[in-house]
């Protein structure tokens, strides 16, 4: 992979992370109104749910398309979460 590839798939991974913590967001906001108005909760969770699936969709596309995610690849990333 050149130089320019592997800013490229930088920039990919990081755009990745940020999309998933805009829906983090939502999750985490419909979790604080549950006290509030369960009827709003539950419209922003599968607002949440709806744009995860799509995120998800759209990411592997991306991934696909830039070599990220081959099949026989040897390579295994896990990402740990500390909270």
């Amino acid at each position: 992979m050149n130089e320019d590839n592997e800013a490229l798939v930088l920039k990919l991974v990081e755009d990745h992370k940020r999309q998933w913590s805009e829906i983090t967001v939502l999750r985490n906001e419909a979790l604080k109104m549950r006290a509030h108005s369960v009827q709003s909760a539950v419209e922003y969770s599968r607002l949440a749910k709806s744009l995860a699936e799509l995120t998800n969709i759209l990411q592997a596309g991306e991934r696909k398309a830039f070599g990220m995610d081959k099949e026989n690849d040897a390579q295994k990333i896990v990402i740990e979460r500390l909270f």
